[in-house]
């Protein structure tokens, strides 16, 4: 009897077990299989062109293109194929010099003062023979008009050159033709309570916003607050939950509102954002006064009001918008009860930020790049260690922001599957 149950144990611990059959797999297949394997793992971690976002697909572009100008090296001109071939004779208007025969050659009237005719040639830097002989005078500059003016119904950008832009912003040029040759001045952005808390709403961007955009100059209060829309889909796709915003289309310095009026309602309204996002760590507030742009950082784990300003204004030229926060934040925090919060909220004007160049209207694209940073959740040691080093923003990195913000509109505006689409032509009422 024994015997019997052993086998059935046994047999029992085979079906458990069952033996692996064993295949032979010839050295140098085995390697190869292996050396597949492992590449597909390589090419497995490696984010896809498809997967790269405007703003990376265009810095990516823009090191490549450095890249490859720098293996091919800097060619220097051979005889013949300089700029300037010759120096023309130098003419002093000095009567007692040595270039009295020249001044002769140089056909001057007798008429003329040659003491003034001094004086000329210093403010002008002309010489003789482009005032009286045969000289070229080299013309001014040339004027870009596509630039200079916006004109409804032309094309945003100059015609021979729209290869000169980004891929979004070609294609947002494109559209924008279509559409104002159709009669159209604008578009509309469709945002629901989720995006601003304010119910279902429209908001209006003039095609002269997209003229700016388009020449890299002064960004309006709407485009930024798509680009803060913009940043909130972003967010959402990396499952994100942790950075909150201000519509900065809404709460702004008004010159035109009575004082009194502006100050309550942006009470009013920083209160209504505060409240609908107080499970953030970080409500974001890009903020524009005097035409300037600057970002405000409400940290509500830290109880920290966190500026980011690329030109380093007085903080008495904003003063009154933080006592504005400062208001709100207390009340606030005592009517949600947020007992691990503190007031006031300690300002914390960044001194080490991208500073911004005299001279030009980078200050929106400035707030664009710290929104971009905070959102990603850089830490503050190894930021502060980057921002001494780069100083000031790119030029490829302002233009890998316009192709977001171009992006933005042709993907989710223009598109009618696009979560802003709005079409005018279907009923529909504000809430």
């Amino acid at each position: 009897m024994s015997i019997f149950y052993d086998k059935l144990k046994k047999n029992q611990e085979a079906r458990r077990n069952p033996e692996k059959p064993y295949f032979f797999v010839a050295p140098d297949i085995l390697r190869k299989r292996v050396a597949s394997y492992q590449q597909q793992q390589r090419e497995s971690r490696k984010p896809s062109k498809s997967t790269l976002t405007d703003y990376d697909r265009t810095l990516t572009k823009s090191i490549e293109a450095a890249q490859k100008k720098k293996r091919a090296g800097k060619g220097v001109a051979q005889l013949g194929q300089q700029v300037h071939q010759s120096v023309p004779p130098l003419v002093v208007g000095n009567e007692y010099g040595s270039n009295l025969g020249l001044m002769h050659q140089a056909n001057i009237p007798p008429d003329v003062d040659l003491d003034h005719l001094g004086e000329f040639i210093d403010e002008t830097g002309l010489d003789l023979y482009q005032m009286f002989g045969d000289g070229n005078i080299e013309s001014a500059a040339e004027v870009d008009i596509w630039k200079k003016k916006f004109v409804l119904g032309q094309s945003l950008y100059n015609p021979q050159a729209l290869s000169d832009l980004g891929t979004q912003m070609y294609l947002l040029n494109k559209w924008y033709m279509q559409a104002s040759t159709g009669g159209d001045f604008c578009v509309g952005v469709r945002i629901r309570d989720e995006h601003w808390f304010r119910g279902d709403d429209v908001m209006y961007v003039d095609f002269a916003e997209f003229h700016q955009l388009c020449h890299l100059t002064s960004l309006d209060k709407v485009i930024i607050s798509c680009y803060c829309l913009f940043t909130m889909t972003e967010l959402r796709k990396e499952g994100c939950n942790e950075i909150g915003f201000v519509d900065p289309h809404i709460v702004f310095k008004d010159p035109v509102t009575p004082k009194t009026n502006w100050k309550s309602e942006s009470e009013s309204n920083l209160m209504n954002f505060l409240v609908n996002q107080s499970h953030k760590k970080d409500i974001l507030f890009p903020y524009n006064f005097n035409n300037h742009w600057i970002l405000m950082d409400i940290d509500l784990v830290k109880s920290h009001l966190i500026i980011y300003d690329s030109m380093r204004k007085p903080q008495q030229d904003y003063q009154d918008m933080i006592d504005i926060i400062q208001s709100v934040w207390k009340t606030f925090i005592e009517k949600q009860h947020m007992r691990k919060c503190k007031a006031p909220l300690n300002v914390i004007p960044l001194k080490w930020c991208l500073r911004q160049e005299q001279g030009n209207n980078y200050c929106g694209y400035y707030v664009c790049k710290f929104i971009k940073v905070v959102s990603q959740r850089t830490p503050t040691e190894r930021l502060k260690t980057r921002w001494l080093e780069e100083k000031v923003i790119r030029q490829d990195q302002i233009k890998a922001i316009q192709e977001s913000i171009a992006g933005f509109f042709n993907e989710q505006v223009i598109d009618s599957k696009g979560e802003f689409y709005f079409d005018p032509t279907l009923p529909w009422k504000p809430s």
